[in-house]
């Protein structure tokens, strides 16, 4: 067994495998060689060959000088090696090894073949057996007849077609990263076959998307998106995490976190997480961040999550499940925006914004666990458990020819400048400016400055306010037509002039408070000025 090394220094042009002169025995080139190579000998190629004659046959053969190209068929009993940027463009009966960043290019390997540190199998290529990828080895569309072993740690825009001709197992025994960068690089395929001996993870950055199917965590950056418009199939088959703008428009199997302005959609197309859904934000605009988590939903900011909600978007989420780390959650609800469902903490309403009906029987529909604030023209019609407060010309409930009273604020109710109680309020409610109460005080009430139980001249309205237990009626406040106290009435600064005020313009001389007591000031009961009613 002889080692002959191929390098044509006699003529230039004379490259043919052949030709005896390009043949000598040392790396030095200061021997000339005596013969040409037999199946016995190991060949060290300096320089790329010709071959004119038969196919050779060698013992082993090594590409080993920069921009050589085997580019003719040669048998190898047991190995060929490419180094630094060789490639091999033809075929090799036997097997071979790719070291550097030397490529099978166009070639084939009928048996085994491994790729070591950035080498790799070329769209076109074949390989008979089976292939094994070190360091940065890749394959990149090669057609592998056999199995493919990965022994990397990361492997960066590689896409799903890389992967499509291997006919065997596709094993990864490394800590293995996908990274995939750019909008040019999306993954397409499906790892559901693949073999992971240990951990593996998915990262798409900067605007890459998952379109396929991904087995194991994922990690998505920037205006990355587990996303595709065509199918709508795009799956994580575990875990992902969400950063910076990146969203889910489609399926999380595992556990979603969500952070910076990322969201479980985007553009109305909803995504979906059949685990739990974690969001570290501290606000929210509408309801498409959220879309559909089959798990329990936990927000994790270390300051009280604000939701917002605008336009004529209806909050039909169900917020019973939801966990806060950091208590004092709010919403808040602008233009003609309004809640249909559950929410478990604090809420202002403005502009034409509303608190939807609420079903007694079924329990379902607009109810908030928290405290309200209604400004300006909004309204609500459902349930609040907690207490409400409403400014300028907002209202709890809503004008009806029949006071009816369904839900509204089961604690106290606040109302201010030119409000009004067209529903039930709590115990304890009170009414400040010129508001007034058509519906129902289930309790005592206060009524301060001009406000009033119900209102004069009432044009439209057939009954006026219930107070069911005790009033207090202060300043200039009164009790108006057909309106009801249950209780005790008392009334600072006098009951005349009250009376006064109530009989100017009315066609009913009659005073109109249904108590069965009318206490002036207090320590007087019974009768007053006015006699006994």
């Amino acid at each position: 067994m002889a080692t002959l090394y191929f390098f044509n220094t006699v003529a230039a042009a004379d490259t043919d495998w052949y030709t005896l002169e390009n043949w000598w025995t040392d790396v030095g080139l200061t021997t000339q060689a005596s013969s040409l190579p037999s199946s016995a000998d190991n060949v060290f190629l300096l320089s790329m060959p010709s071959n004119s004659g038969s196919e050779p046959t060698v013992n082993a053969i090594t590409a080993d000088a920069s921009l050589l190209f085997l580019v003719f068929p040669i048998t190898v009993t047991t190995i060929a090696t490419f180094n630094y940027d060789s490639q091999n463009r033809s075929t090799i009966t036997g097997d071979a090894i790719f070291n550097t960043s030397s490529v099978n290019y166009n070639g084939m390997v009928t048996g085994d073949a491994t790729f070591n540190n950035n080498s790799y199998a070329d769209v076109g290529s074949t390989v008979g057996g089976n292939v094994t990828l070190n360091n940065n080895g890749l394959i990149i569309g090669a057609i592998v007849s056999g199995d493919a072993t990965f022994n990397n740690s990361e492997i960066t825009n590689v896409m799903a077609g890389a992967y499509a001709n291997i006919e065997g197992t596709i094993t990864f025994n490394n800590p293995i990263v996908f990274t995939f960068s750019g909008e040019n690089y999306p993954w397409e395929g499906a790892s559901d076959t693949w073999v992971f001996n240990d951990t593996h993870e998915w990262v798409f950055d900067s605007g890459a998307c998952n379109r396929g199917y991904v087995n194991g965590n994922a990690t998505f950056h920037n205006n990355s998106a587990n996303f595709n418009l065509a199918t709508r199939s795009a799956t994580v088959y575990g875990d992902a995490v969400f950063n910076d703008s990146s969203f889910n428009g489609d399926v999380v199997t595992g556990n979603a976190t969500f952070n910076d302005s990322a969201t479980n959609s985007n553009s109305g197309y909803m995504g979906t997480v059949q685990g739990n859904g974690i969001f570290s934000q501290t606000s929210f605009v509408g309801i498409d961040w959220i879309s559909d988590i089959l798990g329990t939903v936990t927000f994790t900011s270390e300051t009280p999550v604000t939701f917002t909600i605008s336009d004529d978007i209806d909050w039909n989420l169900d917020t019973t499940g939801w966990t806060f780390d950091t208590p004092g959650q709010s919403w808040i609800f602008n233009n003609t925006a309004h809640n249909t469902s559950i929410i478990n903490g604090d809420v202002t309403f403005n502009n034409t914004s509303y608190n939807s009906n609420y079903d007694g029987n079924t329990n379902s529909g607009a109810l908030i666990n928290g405290n309200v604030i209604f400004n300006t023209d909004s309204y609500n019609l459902g349930r609040i458990i907690g207490s409400a407060i409403f400014n300028d010309t907002s209202s709890n409930g809503v004008r009806s020819e029949l006071n009816i009273p369904s839900h509204g604020v089961d604690g106290i109710a606040t109302f201010n400048d030119y409000s009004w109680n067209f529903n039930n309020a709590g115990d304890g409610s009170i009414f400040n400016d010129l508001s007034y109460n058509n519906g129902q005080v289930n309790g005592d009430a206060i009524f301060n400055d001009n406000s009033s139980n119900g209102i004069y001249p009432d044009t439209f309205l057939a009954y006026g306010g219930i107070v069911t237990n005790d009033a207090y009626f202060n300043n200039n406040s009164y009790n108006y037509s057909l309106s009801t106290v249950d209780g005790t009435s008392y009334f600072s600064p006098s009951a005349a002039e009250v009376t006064i005020r109530y009989n100017c313009g009315g066609t009913d001389p009659s005073f109109l408070i249904s108590s069965p007591e009318i206490v002036y000031q207090k320590g007087i009961n019974g009768s007053s000025i006015l006699g006994l009613l």
